[in-house]
């Protein structure tokens, strides 16, 4: 099972090759379609992780992880508030000198926050909760520790009556799945440990329409030596109405479980590891699968996140391996009603960069947070990485650079011809993408000049205008 340590060392740092860096240039920028875009890292002189992200109610973000920068110890609790732009506001960290992690974080209807994770200072993993005001004090924490051992909380909501409920794993091995539902004072209603037979943990939840609750539990062991996944259906006293289990050729993984409009479920993660491909899952209201889409691809892929559009589409995070170099990049799936692809983009700053969550922006655009093996500054360290994207997918970042490059599009906007302004030498290929994310030009430059592109062909709207230069930098 995943343990606190196992994350931070066997996930992360062993993607640690060479460097690559990008960033993207806008024809339609941020100011013309209303929609701000942006990369940022947070870290300090250790590494850092970034395992859930939402939109707060002002138009920021919060995030939190685990910091083994700052803090009491081996790695704490780590609460990040952020504005608009990424810019950060205040931190918090919670937790001892032993190992502490924030899983999951979500905003109250009050403004304030609540996290899960898992809980040392005892000297054995309890499931905890705190709760903060608007500026991260802790108003209390509460910890859930089962009966079997050890427990952790990966996944909360914040249910329609003000409480709260948790989902992990409780165990010796963490191979159990531990459900807990609070008062809005953290104080328990009702807790749940469910045993399936194998090595379980309860990896997202969701409440219905009916206040019940369906949890997505990862199920491996001696019945199902590959992995297979399940869906736990409970009602508003923690009863299990049904389970359904989702089983393919080969191992199954998942984290990603949200409510359909219809009130089904979508389930997204990866089938087939060590070499995965993303998979999503979607069933009626009661579990019964309606179909499954396997996005294959010759590296290794991995769905974290998932959400639906107002169209009926999905918008799935995670990380997605480069076949030809072998490095991981932050990777972002847009599908339709169907589970089938529309359009995909990766970010990267690293050797490694993955989504571990992700949500929608009230300007139509998408956050991402995870974690990046940054070397921008020279250093190897692990640290958060936050993408915040247009309707389209698109991110921009700056980052410095030995090489000079700068471009100009004029006029913007235009009807018939635009003007491309270079700098860089060398050879620079340009890709116009329309707003339905397909690339419907592309050419190649050499050197420096201005280059005239007619326009006049394609339907008015808010285009991308993306570069690469021969050294990499897009």
């Amino acid at each position: 099972m995943i343990t606190g340590s196992s994350i931070r060392a066997d996930h992360y740092l062993s993607f640690m090759k060479r460097i690559l860096s990008s960033f993207g240039l806008f024809l339609a920028s941020a100011m013309v379609n209303g929609q701000t875009t942006f990369e940022q890292v947070y870290g300090g002189v250790d590494d850092e992780l970034g395992f859930s992200v939402q939109e707060t109610s002002d138009g920021g973000y919060v995030l939190s992880g685990v910091t083994y920068s700052q803090g009491n110890g081996s790695g704490d609790m780590y609460l990040v508030r952020t504005n608009g732009t990424g810019a950060v506001e205040w931190t918090m960290t919670y937790g001892t000198i032993n190992l502490e992690i924030g899983y999951a974080v979500r905003q109250t209807t009050d403004g304030g926050f609540a996290m899960c994770g898992m809980f040392n200072g005892f000297g054995s993993d309890t499931l905890t909760l705190v709760r903060t005001d608007a500026n991260g004090s802790t108003l209390w924490v509460k910890h859930y520790p089962g009966s079997l051992g050890r427990d952790l909380g990966y996944a909360l909501q914040q249910t329609s009556d003000g409480g709260f409920v948790v989902c992990g794993s409780s165990g010796p091995s963490l191979d159990d799945v531990y459900v807990v539902r609070t008062d809005g004072s953290g104080n328990i209603i009702w807790n749940s440990t469910i045993d399936l037979g194998g090595g379980e943990m309860a990896l997202a939840v969701q409440q219905t329409s009916d206040n019940g609750s369906v949890v997505l539990v990862q199920n491996s062991g001696f019945a199902d030596p590959d992995g297979e996944l399940y869906l736990l259906r409970m009602d508003q006293n923690g009863d299990t109405l049904w389970s359904h289990q989702y089983v393919t050729p080969g191992a199954d993984e998942a984290r990603g479980l949200t409510v359909t409009a219809d009130g089904g479920f979508i389930i997204a993660g990866g089938n087939g590891y060590p070499d995965r491909d993303i998979q999503l899952i979607r069933t009626d209201a009661l579990g019964i699968e309606l179909w499954r889409r396997v996005h294959a691809t010759a590296g290794d892929e991995l769905a974290m996140d998932v959400q639906q559009l107002d169209d009926g589409g999905f918008i799935v995070a995670g990380r997605k391996e480069n076949a030809l170099t072998g490095d991981i990049q932050m990777h972002l799936l847009r599908t339709d009603a169907n589970g089938f692809m529309d359009w995909e983009r990766t970010y990267q700053r690293g050797v490694f960069s993955e989504a571990n969550s992700l949500d929608r922006t009230g300007d139509g655009g998408y956050v991402l947070l995870g974690t990046t093996s940054d070397m921008f500054g020279g250093s190897a360290n692990i640290e958060m990485y936050l993408v915040k994207t247009d309707g389209a997918g698109y991110s921009t970042v700056g980052e410095e650079t030995t090489e000079p490059f700068a471009v100009q599009v004029f006029p913007n906007p235009a009807a018939d011809q635009v003007n491309i302004g270079l700098s860089s030498t060398g050879i620079t290929t340009a890709s116009l993408v329309d707003p339905s994310g397909r690339t419907v030009w592309k050419d190649s430059f050499a050197g420096p000049g201005t280059y005239p592109l007619d326009v006049g062909q394609w339907t008015r709207g808010a285009y991308v205008l993306l570069f690469r230069t021969a050294s990499g930098r897009q």
